[in-house]
């Protein structure tokens, strides 16, 4: 008897261990790729310049003209006015290389949180059903009325049981045609709500073709929430 309860004791353990309940306290965190001395950026990380300036087409006021993006104060101060750019591929690639701006932009106001309901090591927690559908890729409005129907989870929206770790600790999911990429970026309370918030690069691309798109995803879950889910990044940049 007493072996009996040692063996369903140590498979609670177990299960505990690779839930989606944290880990361990909460604390601020900024991946190595954001290149920040601090976990917090100073205004020597928004001034740093691209590699290439990243030409962006604006529409405001004095109506569309196209500019320079030279660092991430300046795709900032421009986010809310960008409609595209010179080509499609320069477009996607603003969009790919400025997720990491508005990463730094979250961690400059983020506080460290009170409580946690997320992972301590996000590569533990590959299950597809407990992250939102809005991460499966949406290419048509069908797709998208779809991704918003209640209960939808990315598990319904892909049809896959769970995402796979590949190089660099990123999370991958594809299905025959599509695919996608989470890697995390940062943690900490980006809404000071007093719950753990995680950044993610979410990346979506076609096997074959030329589909790419890239954005910043953020997802928390809190108090006796079942699932992650994503808020809405403007919102947490601009409030």
């Amino acid at each position: 008897m007493v072996g009996r309860f040692y063996v369903i004791a140590l498979t609670v353990v177990l299960l505990a261990s690779t839930s989606l309940h944290a880990q361990k306290a909460p604390v601020l965190f900024a991946a190595r790729e954001l290149g920040l001395h601090d976990t917090i950026p100073n205004n020597a990380d928004f001034d740093r310049p691209f590699e290439v300036p990243l030409p962006a087409r604006v529409s405001d006021v004095n109506g569309k003209r196209m500019v320079q993006l030279t660092n991430c104060r300046d795709y900032l101060s421009m986010r809310n006015q960008i409609v595209g750019s010179d080509t499609d591929s320069n477009y996607r690639v603003l969009r790919f290389q400025t997720v990491s701006c508005e990463a730094l932009a979250l961690l400059k106001s983020a506080t460290i949180a009170v409580h946690t309901m997320l992972p301590a090591d996000f590569q533990q927690l590959t299950a597809t059903h407990c992250y939102p559908a809005s991460l499966w890729p949406a290419v048509s409005d069908d797709e998208r009325r779809k991704l918003a129907r209640k209960g939808a989870t990315l598990r319904t929206a892909s049809g896959k049981s769970a995402l796979r770790i590949v190089e660099g600790g990123v999370l991958e999911l594809e299905s025959s045609s599509i695919g996608m990429h989470l890697t995390l970026l940062a943690r900490g309370d980006f809404n000071h709500d007093g719950w753990e918030d995680a950044a993610f690069r979410w990346e979506a691309y076609a096997l074959k073709g030329s589909y790419t798109n890239a954005r910043l995803v953020v997802l928390t879950r809190k108090g006796n929430e079942r699932d992650l889910h994503e808020l809405a990044l403007n919102k947490l940049l601009f409030d």
